[in-house]
């Protein structure tokens, strides 16, 4: 029966792979302060956008001028939730 041998790709990429990920992680040590800007951008943005609105606007889609800052928090650090679900309406 025929032996079957690794090719020179396959020890190629299992001796880069250490490597990459020690890039990857450099990576986000270094995007960290960028990210962080940018999230506070989007956060003033969204802020500044929601603060437009008027009131019948702001009421149709269910947010209180109240909780603005805290709903651009919430959109922009956690995207999943969606924070009008946090204090449910009475």
């Amino acid at each position: 029966m025929l032996e079957r041998t690794a090719s020179p790709i396959f020890h190629l990429v299992q001796a880069l792979t250490p490597l990459m990920h020690d890039a990857v992680r450099l990576v986000n040590v270094l995007a960290w302060p960028f990210q962080s800007v940018t999230k506070a951008y989007r956060r003033k943005r969204t802020i500044d956008s929601l603060r437009g609105l008027d009131a019948r606007t702001l009421a149709d889609i269910g947010v209180e001028r109240n909780r603005i800052e805290f709903i651009s928090k919430t959109v922009i650090d956690h995207p999943s939730v969606d924070p009008r679900r946090l204090f449910p309406r009475d």
